[in-house]
């Protein structure tokens, strides 16, 4: 959206369900998208006044849609691009589980299960190669 003319810039569609979260690379200009369908889309905009600044090649250099992260069972409810490796991203669901995906080759690098409780938000540590996480606990 560009908030100057208050005008709608581009619409991108892929999930089946609502977006619940954002994550932005902005190394790469690549944004990732979690949904209520339990997947994390990749996209990037090569329009006027674009996002994309370099890129790691091969299919993340297209506009549009790039790529598709699957795995989670249930709604993504947190993302956090890395702020160590511009290729990684963390990704919370109400399966209990927070992902790590190198996301140029749109593979899962580890998974950690929260026993009973539904992550609902994610956040990388500046410089550090952590994800702050908060879960709501169930009694």
């Amino acid at each position: 959206m560009d908030l100057a003319q208050r005008a709608v810039v581009r619409q991108w569609h892929g999930h089946r369900r609502a977006v619940n979260r954002l994550a932005l690379f902005e190394q790469t200009g690549v944004i990732a998208s979690g949904s209520r369908d339990g997947t994390v889309m990749l996209w990037r905009d090569q329009g006027p006044g674009a996002l994309g600044l370099g890129g790691w090649g091969g299919g993340l250099s297209a506009g549009g849609q790039v790529g598709v992260l699957k795995g989670h069972e249930l709604t993504i409810n947190a993302l956090a691009a890395s702020t160590v490796n511009a290729g990684c991203l963390f990704s919370g669901s109400r399966d209990w589980t927070v992902r790590l995906w190198d996301v140029e080759r749109e593979q899962e690098i580890a998974q950690n299960k929260i026993h009973r409780n539904v992550v609902s938000f994610a956040a990388a540590v500046p410089a550090e190669p952590f994800v702050l996480q908060v879960v709501r606990v169930r009694c």
